[in-house]
């Protein structure tokens, strides 16, 4: 009886689970700042997290596509943070699991860009475009490959994020090359392949920037993998 017992509570489970699309193997895809006025793809089941750095911004309503995950969680402060109050300082995530099949958007608001200091030129608006798709027997690799650091010294004033790589995101096994995805003009891939292990690297024609090789074990749906190159910057 204990045996049977369990066995149907197993069932009750994975049966929840898959109602829930959940079965499978979901992808997390995070978005934030640098996303703004983007499009990010996903499939059904993966989960989406958005974090933005600022804890004056509001997640507006959830899109059709998409099913929060719980309310946006604040977390005001950190170690390069003013100690006065009011800055903003900080940062709010919230999460999203994809349902249904179509495309909405993502989008946040905020007034205030710091203290005492309103926003201007559309810094109070943020919306990324998420695509679900259908789950695949292909392994979807996205990514973006991006270079660090892009200046010899990094003031306030004046930061220096990572910058795009233009070069091949290229798919080996056993030493051949099987597939090659050339990025676009913010760094980002997107290769489909055969579930199995591969060897990712990046061919950028030069000896900078110097991107690390990737050893994947690619499965069915969607993963993102990314790049942090060396740009050889000192």
């Amino acid at each position: 009886m204990r045996i049977r017992a369990v066995l149907v509570a197993t069932l009750v489970v994975l049966v929840l689970s898959a109602a829930d699309g959940r079965s499978g193997a979901a992808a997390t895809t995070h978005v934030g700042d640098r996303w703004n006025g983007k499009t990010v793809a996903v499939t059904t089941g993966d989960v989406v997290v958005a974090t933005l750095g600022s804890t004056y911004w509001a997640f507006g309503p959830t899109p059709s596509n998409l099913t929060a995950l719980g309310p946006a969680v604040a977390r005001p402060g950190g170690p390069s943070c003013p100690r006065f109050p009011g800055s903003g300082c900080g940062t709010v995530t919230k999460r999203f699991r994809a349902v249904r099949i179509g495309s909405g958007a993502l989008t946040a608001a905020r007034t205030t860009c710091g203290e005492a200091l309103q926003c201007t030129r559309g810094a109070g608006r943020w919306r990324v475009t998420v695509r679900v798709r259908p789950a695949s027997t292909r392994a979807i690799l996205v990514g973006h490959v991006t270079s660090s650091p892009s200046c010899p010294v990094e003031r306030a004033d004046q930061p220096c994020p990572p910058r795009p790589v233009a070069g091949n995101v290229q798919a080996l096994r056993s030493g051949r090359i099987v597939a090659s995805a050339a990025t676009d003009a913010s760094g980002r891939y997107e290769l489909s392949l055969a579930p199995a292990t591969y060897d990712l690297r990046v061919d950028v024609h030069g000896t900078f920037p110097r991107c690390p090789t990737r050893t994947v074990a690619a499965r069915a749906g969607r993963q993102v993998i990314d790049f942090d190159c060396e740009s050889g910057i000192r």
